[in-house]
């Protein structure tokens, strides 16, 4: 039962670590494009 526990805090924690790194990236790139758009409606 131990051994179940360490493997389901295991899964946990990486579930976590993927989640915020899609997180990360999709505000990166929601930031990256909005600044394209705002420097292309500023230059038009």
């Amino acid at each position: 039962m131990r051994r179940r526990n360490s493997v389901l805090r295991k899964l946990s924690i990486l579930l976590i670590a993927i989640v915020t790194l899609v997180v990360a990236a999709a505000g990166l790139v929601n930031n990256v494009i909005s600044h394209h758009y705002a420097l292309e409606s500023a230059r038009a």
